[in-house]
């Protein structure tokens, strides 16, 4: 019987130490959705996520790219409408620790490199150049990618395998439009 509860407890510890290598959770922001982090080592991760955005929150951007495609030239711009969008994430994070005096658990900044991948269905209505009353329509499917730079920062509680983060990035957008996108999320992590 002893040797049962020392096999147990010797089960129960390595599981704990190997217990929070990775986490998976939500995001808020853009884009909005589920994140995966496995950690590699005490200062590198890799991140994996798939979102979305909340309808027609892109509505600027594609107003301007309307603006910028040649096949619109002479067109008057009415209105899009964006849903169906899809962004996929891949990262490569260095994890630093920040000491923090008088706090349990761990805090940590972080950076990275990444790439990131978005398909959305865009819906555009523009007027007829030779009659303004003529309301034309186009619906595409847009497809950016480009690689991504990053900055956060995440804390760990203790007695919880739960971790909090907020992180910016940008990302040069390489694939449809050449630009710069800004985006920031906010999120929780469970960690097993």
């Amino acid at each position: 019987m002893k040797r049962i509860a020392i096999t147990i407890c010797i089960i129960t510890i390595t599981i704990t130490a190997y217990a929070q290598q990775q986490g998976i959770g939500i995001r808020l922001g853009l884009p909005a959705g589920v994140t995966y982090k496995r950690y590699l080592s005490n200062e590198k991760a890799v991140e994996f996520g798939i979102g979305s955005a909340f309808k027609n929150s892109d509505k600027r951007y594609y107003k301007n790219a309307f603006k910028h495609m040649s096949r619109y030239d002479n067109y008057s711009y009415e209105s899009v409408d964006v849903s169906s969008v899809v962004y996929l994430q891949g990262r490569l994070l260095f994890q630093h620790d920040l000491d923090v005096s008088d706090v349990e658990g761990k805090f940590q900044w972080y950076w990275g490199v990444g790439a990131v991948m978005k398909v959305a269905k865009v819906d555009y209505w523009y007027r007829d150049p030779n009659d303004n009353n003529i309301y034309l329509h186009d619906d595409r499917t847009d497809f950016d990618f480009g690689p991504e730079g990053i900055i956060g920062m995440e804390y760990t509680f203790e007695d919880v395998p739960v971790t909090l983060f907020a992180e910016t990035s940008i990302q040069l957008e390489l694939v449809d439009r050449l630009t710069l996108r800004l985006f920031a999320g906010t999120g929780a992590r469970f960690n097993f």
